[in-house]
């Protein structure tokens, strides 16, 4: 069962499937060691951004989102040290218009301004001083036209031309721990901060420790500061979002959204100081529904002209009427952000789809297909244009058309799944789905599907592609139960029609267009003619019903694979011999735990294998060897998979546990065949321990796909 688990993460995991400005070194931050006093607006040094105009952005300053195929330049977003990162800002955390803009935060993408007349949008990264990777709070005040960011490592505030920033430890929030809602007391230097509270679990049968969070009343003219904490006057720790209302009055959304039974609910400061609350206290046993308020954590709070206050939680939206000491509700699922037009009506991002409340009745009014959206984000631009997104990016609904909007320079989306890298030196990629290359390393270009990427991509003088690549150099692309092969001039099908096989587990082409399907049914071969036969499996690997990812060796006499048990449980190795005609499973006991994506053909023609369990070996006249790996390098449980490098270099992803039995990919091992190098999060600026893909360019440099982006740097 624990190989199961662990071949079952491995395998789902590794089965998920770009207006720049100049590249600039990050500016250095403040430092977290002098934390008081804190430095006013004209005594602190900006960091150095872009200055924004102060009119709306003409349509020749900033293009408009480019259409696919369209060549445009990347503006990177560095992090600290010498690894370039290529990111997304579409997955939306939060929106926000501050009279003029539309400001969309986003999950470790940065922020980006909208101009909402020209829908012309202005990124902020690390690349051009700001300093935030993941936003998730922002606020405005209209009197001085400050815009206020709370994110991942800390504040952030824009005066109109440059980013100052403060730590999270400098107001007195752990430095682990995201800052995660802000508000503004109009027309003062007067913030309201809101942090992550943070559960450490000691061990499974106890309660977690609690740390972090709280709330800051915060003066940062004059450094003042004051803080609240649970269960005195807050009812939770945990602090999602604030409102400062019409009269004055704070409201406070707090508890772990989404959890229940958990402490949160609704807070309010009246403007004497006085606290209220409608909720389950800190550490009390008191009922979930508090005087009409249904649910446990909300996470985002709203207030009509007429003073009506909204709370949104995982079970709909409550509403407070001006005076009412009892709360109605609506129920819908996952509530998220909240925005009132300029006809009073409600508008929530859920995960259902956007919502508007009419007559105290929810209407879904935008979902993309029949599947959960789970948008996150919703806010007005005051010209009546309705902007919301989520983890799929952005989209702006007005007066019945639908317009979703992209930004020129960055990645569809932050996972990017397969590199190719093709002997004109550009490289190509797999980023949300969509097909993309990156030119001289400046300049990203996107195509519309699958066939134009390819006919762009012809000729193609690389030893991988992200297609099934022939050794007479077509490009083959698998639809549905057609084959279709690209030479550079024309297209050519094959249909398959031999096997019974409903789910497509892997194709590989071999030399004189031979093909090879795997599938729950067995294995489906092609000649050059089209003349199909199957290939029913050994008797010996009865329990391993599928071949995974089969490869063609390079005499393209025998078809290669690693097996497992219903896709999941890994299994040997296969070779189906095309002359013989015969099966052969690979007894070598270091073999039987081959990862999924264990199996793999050098470009010498080498076969080489990675086990979950922390094996390397490569066949070399016709005997397995076993290549020793130093412990400081492993670090590990195991191997996801093998990639080639330049000459003998090896790129490897390694597996570490991640839960009760179970493993996740953890980080990338290098071996230029004398040293052994593993970099992490922790030990290097990489973005994400989630490694699917590795090339190696000429000039020894590196690009790495992650879940957080598109990584270049030079290995030591």
């Amino acid at each position: 069962m624990n190989r199961f688990r662990i071949a079952l993460t491995v395998l789902i995991l590794l089965s998920v499937a770009c207006a720049s400005l100049p590249q600039a070194a990050p500016t250095a931050l403040p430092t977290t060691e002098a934390l008081a006093p804190l430095p006013t607006l004209t005594a602190q040094p900006p960091v150095e951004s872009t200055p924004l105009p102060p009119e709306p952005i003409p349509p020749t300053a900033t293009a408009a989102a480019p259409a696919l195929g369209e060549l445009v330049p990347i503006q990177p977003s560095n992090l600290p040290g010498e690894w370039l990162l290529i990111d997304s800002p579409n997955a939306l955390r939060t929106l926000h218009f501050d009279g003029v803009f539309v400001w969309a935060g986003s999950e470790a993408g940065g922020l980006v301004q909208w101009e909402p007349t020209m829908r012309s949008p202005l990124r902020h990264t690390r690349a051009t001083g700001f300093p935030l990777t993941s936003v998730y709070d922002l606020a405005s005040d209209a009197s001085t036209g400050y815009v206020y960011a709370v994110g991942d490592t800390g504040f952030a505030m824009w005066d109109g031309s440059a980013w100052q920033y403060w730590y999270a430890e400098q107001l007195g929030f752990p430095a682990d721990l995201p800052l995660s809602a802000v508000a503004v007391e109009p027309g003062t230097s007067v913030l309201w901060i809101g942090g992550q509270e943070g559960l450490d679990y000691a061990d499974y049968f106890n309660e977690p420790t609690r740390r972090g969070g709280g709330l800051l009343r915060w003066d940062w003219q004059t450094g003042e500061m004051q803080r609240f904490s649970a269960p005195d006057p807050l009812l939770s720790n945990q602090i999602n979002d604030l409102l400062v209302g019409l009269d004055g009055t704070l409201w406070v959304a707090s508890g772990l959204y989404g959890s229940e039974p958990t402490d949160g609910g609704i807070s309010f400061r009246s403007p004497d100081g006085n606290w209220g609350e409608f909720g389950r206290q800190h550490g009390s046993d008191g009922f979930a529904i508090d005087r009409g308020l249904n649910g446990y954590g909300f996470g985002s709070l709203a207030q009509a002209a007429d003073g009506r206050i909204y709370a949104a939680s995982r079970r709909g939206v409550s509403w407070l009427e001006p005076g009412a000491e009892k709360w109605q509700f609506v129920e819908f699922w996952d509530a998220q952000q909240m925005a009132l037009d300029d006809q009073g009506y409600l508008w929530v991002a859920a995960r259902e789809g956007l919502f508007r409340l009419e007559n105290d009745y929810p209407v879904n009014v935008f979902t993309r297909g029949t599947q959960s959206v789970n948008y996150r984000a919703a806010a007005f631009d005051g010209q009546g244009g309705i902007w919301f997104g989520g983890e799929q990016g952005l989209s702006v609904w007005q007066e019945g058309t639908l317009q979703e909007l992209s930004v020129p320079g960055a990645l569809p989306s932050m996972l990017v799944t397969d590199l190719a890298l093709n002997g004109d030196g550009s490289l190509w990629l797999r980023s949300g789905g969509v097909v993309c290359q990156i030119l001289e390393d400046a300049y990203i270009q996107c195509y519309p599907d699958e066939t134009t990427a390819i006919e762009a991509a012809s000729p193609w003088t690389g030893t991988t592609a992200l297609w099934p690549l022939s050794p007479e150099g077509k490009l083959w692309l698998l639809e549905e139960r057609t084959a279709w092969a690209y030479d550079g001039s024309s297209w050519a099908s094959v249909a398959l029609d031999a096997g019974s096989g409903e789910y497509i587990q892997g194709f590989a082409v071999g030399p004189g267009d031979r093909l090879a399907l795997s599938s729950e049914a067995g294995l489906e071969l092609y000649d050059p003619a089209g003349q199909a036969r199957s290939v029913t499996w050994v008797a010996s690997t009865d329990f391993y019903t599928v071949v995974q990812h089969p490869f063609f060796d390079a005499a393209g006499s025998a078809i290669w694979g690693s097996s497992a048990y219903s896709n999941f449980f890994p299994g040997p190795a296969l070779r189906y011999s095309l002359d013989s005609q015969t099966w052969e499973t690979i007894a070598d006991p270091l073999l039987a735990n081959l990862s999924p994506q264990g199996l793999s053909l050098s470009p010498s023609g080498e076969i080489w294998a990675a086990t979950a369990d922390g094996h390397l070996l490569v066949l070399r006249q016709d005997t397995w060897q076993v290549l020793p790996i130093t412990a400081e390098a492993m670090g590990s449980v195991g191997f996801a998979w093998v990639k080639f490098g330049l000459g003998a270099d090896l790129w490897l992803a390694t597996i570490d546990p991640c839960g009760f039995e179970a493993v996740c990919v953890s980080g990338l091992v290098y071996y230029d065949s004398a040293n052994w190098m593993r970099f992490t999060p922790e030990n290097s600026p990489l973005a994400s321990a989630w490694i699917f893909d590795v090339v190696h360019t000429p000039g020894d440099m590196a690009w790495v796909a992650t879940t957080a982006g598109l990584q270049k740097f030079s290995p030591p």
